[in-house]
């Protein structure tokens, strides 16, 4: 991929395509609608942005709740290339962009969100854990529209917290009688990967009046590009590095290979204020990646209904996808091997104003390594929902229908990454090593350089700008100079679940006016999590005291690496009676041979770095066969810290009284209650002693929680009518909802890293899992105005009010932990899940879907649909600036435009978003809480044109990201950068036809 800046004309080529689409609508108008017959009642005949819009506007004014709605514009055209970036144009609702393309989906700035597929759960292959809805691995051209409904009633059961997610598909009464086809084939091109991706949709349905079948199709295989600049791992390795300890003396022994007293460039005062008090925001290592995403998707919706006669009617539905998913990265990496926190001298520095720490705009790092890095991580996910459906109504006072669903889902992840280095490895202490047949030490990387590396990186807020200071650029362009220094795959899983629901809902006219809803759900839910690494059996064991292969190969080992000698006396060791063997042989990267290691040159929005080599991603798209053919009889070793399993059963019943008629003005309400009783079942296991060469730590056993706890949940829900354009809502509800299943189950893991000894030591970890934690419970408020002041058109403003009555954070506490060899311990930091405290999200909601057909002459074809949410939040805590804690994920302002223009067969669609800062992880400092991670703010724009040339026959280009948006993470403070993710601009080519 080659290096991309942002084109401030992208904008203006979005704009410009509406404009080509004005200037050509005197070529397109609108025929006179032929007269209406009989059998044109049943068919849709009405699509596009029109109509798409009528229908959501619709769905609002009729119902009794607060909601919207977005719908297809025609069969296997959803407005936005994903569900998720279609379901962002909803005043309120807030997603995550996962290389390019929405994701994750707030309401309302919270992430419990409950997902319905045609009015029941859902269970996704993505959300088998947790709570938040993602819909990355669901084809939007499966879908016939969305509604968010953001209040609950009595009889809506399983609601999400501040709103739920209800997905519809195409059902064979939808469309008109006999035989409809439908299809779709696509072209996708993105400005980095600069490939063409075909895509494909297809729908066929049948039906007559008394029974109808539906099968819809949708495949796809396409490749995003992402690229990456800033801090190397996770957000983790960040610390605090004061001037009295880390900045000493750095003293290199080029004949031992070791680095004393850490590898500052100089001792003391770093900013030259006279003291040595102050601190500054440090990174363990930094890279720049050039990152893709490939999605192998595939989605299947089969629908049947039988109409049984006139008082019964049975409904069939089978919904499948199925996706392979690649996180593909390969780049340099510049780090400290985890050796100092002050490996660096700060050039440009910022006073921060607490605690005399000051954030780093640019500094001088002395690196220990510099590698290329490749890693993937592949997903493989499944889902089936089925569901059951028979419906009553004879046209008298009892209505009932009895559903039942049954679901299954499961996802893999498996990982591997590998590191190319430059260096001779003496940098950090490795030097030489021991292998079979070789008497005397050998270098793994006989050409490395050697000594430690200065380089500059600059973080201005646009991308990095990094110098290799005194260093000899041509060694990046030399093959020769790269050897492998570690190859792993971990953090690994298999997770799955099971869904059952047997549901009974019924309605009881009592007057005209007034009726009676009840009934009673019985869900049975169970998720396994399995966690586990790739262990490899190395070399001869000479012990059998620690983890073996079992046929005796050799000692297992997770961290191939150049650094790792088995020479641990209390574990299998290996080695030729005097010396000890290192875990990795030589290994040039030119031995791999050209299809696995390649040329880089992108390395992502960074400036500066020369090209070089690496291991090319694709040859690892199978981790475990490219681990078990350069180890064979490699195993999987269990992690117990990350598995556990939970069984949940809820039963619910409820009432609900639906009334309407006339006091001051004409009403429709409903008011009632639910009864939720829950028994949670969690099995976790207890860890034991932890394990040798990267293996984890045993399992001791198990420990099971049972609990059970009921919820009376109310709800009042009142609509009335000012007149016959404009109306007034208010709701009110009580809510639960469940945890994310890993906040209940998850175990204690702890991590571990070489220190300058050769021991592995616990440096920190995390307790993934309480079971005596509460759910998610909240007191709801709704308020909303709604003018609907045209055809197909509306105006409302809300408020909300939503009241946290408990909830999940994130907290740490102190730990004393046994490292993993050498017999030390420590007191190291374990983030932890804790109990909230309570806080408040509220916020405005302004919403203006408008067609202006009222206008004159061309005007008429134009309309807009544009919303803004105020969402401020507030929880008990301060950072450390000093400012009020917010909820994780929510964004206080969020803003949509899409102005369309629809003119016969032509129509055309620019849409813009916008989203403020959020918070995306807190108390990221070793030893330091309370600094936070933000995302700064995002706007992105996509433009859409299509034309009908004939009945059915319609082409379309589509254009996502036009102004290549670049997503930038910091620490607290703007100026104090975390990492920057670069997405690239795709654009689609499309037919469509249906006949």
């Amino acid at each position: 991929m080659k290096k991309i800046t942002r084109s401030p004309g992208a904008l203006l080529s979005a704009v410009s395509l509406l404009a080509i689409t004005v200037a050509t609508s005197t070529f397109a108008q609108e025929a006179p609608a032929p007269a209406a017959t009989a059998s044109d009642v049943e068919t849709v005949v009405v699509t596009g942005i029109r109509a798409s819009q009528k229908r959501a506007v619709s769905i609002k004014r009729d119902a009794a709740q607060v909601v919207d709605a977005i719908s297809s514009e025609d069969i296997g055209k959803f407005p936005d290339a994903t569900i998720s970036d279609s379901l962002q144009r909803i005043p309120g609702v807030q997603v995550r962009r996962e290389a390019g393309e929405a994701g994750a989906v707030n309401i309302r700035g919270l992430p419990q969100v409950a997902t319905f597929l045609n009015g029941e759960a859902f269970l996704g292959a993505n959300s088998i854990t947790n709570v938040q809805p993602n819909f990355g691995d669901i084809p939007s051209q499966l879908m016939m529209g969305a509604e968010v409904y953001k209040s609950a009633t009595a009889s809506q059961l399983g609601a999400g917290i501040t709103g739920t997610v209800n997905l519809k598909t195409w059902k064979p009464f939808d469309l008109q009688k006999g035989l409809t086809v439908a299809g779709a084939v696509e072209g996708t091109y993105g400005n980095q990967t600069k490939e063409w991706e075909p895509t494909a949709n297809g729908l066929i349905s049948w039906r007559n009046d008394k029974f109808g079948v539906l099968l819809s199709v949708a495949k796809s295989d396409t490749t995003a590009a992402n690229s990456y600049n800033g801090l190397n791992g996770d957000y983790g390795w960040a610390g605090k590095a004061g001037e009295s300890w880390a900045f000493t003396q750095a003293v290199y022994d080029p004949a031992t290979g070791k680095v004393n007293n850490g590898l500052a460039f100089s001792t003391g005062d770093q900013n030259g204020d006279g003291d040595t008090n102050d601190s500054f925001i440090a990174y363990q290592g930094w890279k720049a990646m050039d990152k893709q995403t490939r999605r192998d998707r595939t989605g299947v919706n089969l629908a049947g209904e039988w109409r049984i006669n006139e008082s019964f009617k049975l409904n069939a539905e089978y919904f499948h996808t199925e996706q392979t998913q690649w996180n593909n990265e390969v780049g340099l990496v510049a780090e400290s091997k985890w050796s100092s926190w002050g490996w660096f001298k700060p050039l440009k520095t910022t006073d921060v104003g607490y605690q005399d720490l000051f954030s780093v705009q640019s500094a001088l790092y002395n690196v220990q390594r510099i590698s290329s890095y490749t890693e993937v991580s592949r997903f493989d996910s499944e889902s089936d929902n089925f569901s059951l459906t028979l419906n009553y109504d004879n046209g008298g006072k009892l209505r009932y229908k009895a559903r039942y669903l049954n679901a299954e889902a499961e996802q893999t992840r498996t990982n591997i990454y590998i590191d190319a280095t430059l260096a001779d490895q003496r940098q950090w202490g490795a030097g030489l090593g021991y292998y079979p047949g070789s008497s005397t030490p050998v270098a793994t990387a006989p050409n490395g350089y050697s000594g430690l590396v200065p380089i500059t990186v600059n973080n201005p807020g646009d991308g990095a700008a990094i110098s290799f200071e005194g260093f000899d650029a041509a060694r990046f362009g030399n093959l020769n100079n790269y050897a492998v220094d570690a190859i792993s795959s971990e953090n690994n899983y298999d997770r799955s679940a099971d869904l059952e629901i047997f549901r009974f809902d019924g309605n009881y006219a009592f007057a005209d006016d007034i009726d009676f809803d009840f009934g009673y759900r019985r869900l049975d839910r169970s998720v396994d999590n399995q966690a586990y690494d790739y262990l490899s059996p190395l070399y001869k064991a000479q012990s059998s005291a620690g983890p073996q292969n079992p046929g005796g190969n050799g000692c297992l080992v997770k961290w191939k690496a150049s650094d790792v000698v088995l020479n641990q006396a209390s574990a299998c060791t290996a080695g030729d009676g005097t010396n000890f063997y290192t875990a990795l042989a030589p290994t040039p990267l030119a031995s791999l041979g050209s299809g696995v290691y390649m040329p880089i040159s992108s390395f992502g929005d960074a400036a500066g770095i020369p090209s070089g080599y690496g291991i090319n991603p694709e040859a690892l798209s199978d981790p475990f066969g490219f681990v078990n053919g350069k180890f064979p009889g490699t195993v999987r070793w269990n992690n117990p810290g990350g598995s556990y399993g939970v069984d949940l059963t809820q039963s619910m019943s409820y009432l609900q009284m639906n009334l309407k008629g006339e006091l001051v003005l004409p009403f429709k309400a409903n008011f009632g209650v639910q009864i939720v009783d829950t028994d949670l079942t969690v099995q976790q296991n207890l860890v034991g002693a932890g394990g040798q060469y990267g293996a984890s730590a045993a399992d001791a056993g198990d420990t099971i929680t049972s609990r059970s706890f009921t919820d009376v949940l109310p709800s009042f829900n009142v609509v009335a009518d000012l007149n016959d354009s404009m109306k007034i809502r208010f709701g009110y509800a009580k809510n639960m909802t469940l945890l994310d299943l890993e906040q209940w189950g998850g175990a204690k893991s702890l991590t571990y890293a070489l220190d300058t000894n050769g021991e592995f030591t616990v440096r920190g970890g995390s307790e993934n899992g309480n079971p005596n934690l509460n759910p998610w419970r909240s007191t709801n408020y709704d308020v909303s105005f709604e003018w609907y002041n045209a055809p197909g058109s509306m105006l409302s403003v809300g408020a909300f009010y939503v009241e946290v009555e408990s909830f999940v954070t994130s907290g740490s506490r102190q730990s004393l932990e046994l490292d993993q060899t050498g017999g030390g311990s420590r007191v190291v930091t374990l983030t932890t899940p804790v109990q909230g405290a309570g806080g408040v999200l509220k916020g405005l909601e302004f919403n203006a879907k408008q067609a202006f057909t009222y206008l004159p002459g061309i005007w008429s074809n134009f309309g807009i649909d544009a919303n803004y949410t105020y969402s401020p939040s507030t929880r008990p805590g301060k950072d450390l600036s000093g400012d009020d804690l917010e909820f994780p994920d929510n964004s206080k302002h969020q803003t949509n435009l899409a102005l369309w223009y629809q003119n016969g067969p032509l129509q055309a669609r620019v849409a813009y978003n916008y989203r403020s800062r959020r918070l995306v992880s807190e108390n990221l400092l070793w030893g330091t809480p309370g600094l936070n991670l933000y995302q700064s703010p995002t706007e992105y724009v996509d433009a859409s044109v299509s034309y009908e040339f004939r009945p059915g026959l319609t082409a379309y280009l589509q254009g996502s990201n036009l102004t290549e948006e670049k997503e930038t993470y910091y620490m607290q403070w703007e100026n104090q950068q975390a990492y920057q993710n670069l997405y690239e601009r795709r654009v689609t080519v499309g037919l469509r036809a249906k006949f």
